[in-house]
């Protein structure tokens, strides 16, 4: 089965069920549905979702919402029946990553900060569209600021209760060195970026 929408290459991918999202360096996201009968597999294109004005450098999905990242330095949050960009988190750098679980957004940028957001508090229709680097609802929605990473962050992984880090601290002429970080992100001394608000771990 292939997928075919994107005119430029595919950066990101991410699939629950019969729903796949995908981003590009076309600047798109896109929704599909697959499906297999008797006849095989077969696919549909459901939506487009333009805004992001540099590539698409990560998606994941959460039906019926989807998110995305993208060197344009924003995280945005779709409603993927309306077709229609929910909320738009800035950043100050390029955002690398993206990762979300039941309670959690959290993004990497370029410079391996890591940002913990409540999923929550994005989709409060109460805050306005945009939320800036500096704006004051930025305190709203954020919970943890974690700049600790001495390397590249490869990937991230939201959990309820922790996050799981892949970061790249080096290569060589033969190898790539790197290590897989487990953190309670709850326990470290780090100060909070955001605000002294303390937050109940479940």
């Amino acid at each position: 089965l292939r997928l075919k929408g994107h005119f430029r290459m595919v950066s990101a991918l991410d699939a629950v069920q019969r729903y796949v999202l995908s981003g590009s360096v076309d600047k798109t996201v896109r929704l599909w549905t697959v499906q297999k009968d008797k006849e095989g597999w077969s696919h549909k294109q459901e939506a487009i979702l333009r805004g992001h004005f540099i590539k698409v450098s990560d998606v994941k999905i959460c039906y019926p919402h989807g998110v995305s990242v993208s060197w344009d330095g924003t995280l945005r949050i779709w409603d993927l029946i309306d077709q229609t960009c929910l909320r738009i988190v800035e950043h100050r750098f390029h955002v690398e990553c993206v990762s979300i679980s039941s309670r959690w957004v959290i993004t990497s940028d370029e410079d391996s900060t890591v940002f913990v957001f409540s999923w929550e508090a994005c989709l409060d229709p109460g805050l306005p569209q945009v939320i800036g680097v500096r704006s004051e609802e930025r305190k709203d929605i954020g919970v943890r600021c974690l700049n600790t990473y001495s390397g590249e962050i490869v990937s991230v992984q939201a959990e309820d209760a922790g996050l799981v880090t892949l970061v790249n601290t080096g290569d060589t002429s033969d190898t790539i060195e790197g290590r897989i970080v487990i953190q309670d992100f709850w326990q470290t001394s780090e100060k909070d970026f955001f605000h002294e608000r303390q937050w109940e771990a479940l």
